[in-house]
């Protein structure tokens, strides 16, 4: 977070990561909360929103023969948080 903030260069794939993220972080910066927290939450519901309209896999999620559950696991409690999912998900 410090690099986005710094708006610093990073070495090798490093920016590249950054880079990744840095939407989710602008929409996370502001809203309250742990920015760590908040930014790792929303970069989640990017990624499953991004492999559910990949032209790739958006019809096996909408014929329900894939699934995708975007889950965040808390290191500081071991809780598991299931953010969305789409398609099949098995009970």
């Amino acid at each position: 977070m410090d690099s986005i903030e710094k708006n610093e260069h990073l070495p090798g794939n490093l920016g590249a990561i950054v880079d990744a993220i840095r939407p989710a972080y602008e929409e996370a910066h502001g809203k309250g909360g742990d920015i760590v927290d908040q930014t790792v939450r929303r970069q989640i519901l990017r990624t499953v929103a991004a492999l559910e309209g990949d032209a790739v896999l958006a019809g096996h999620v909408r014929d329900k023969s894939l699934g995708i559950a975007g889950v965040y696991y808390n290191l500081d409690t071991g809780q598991v948080s299931v953010l969305k999912t789409a398609g099949f998900i098995p009970s």
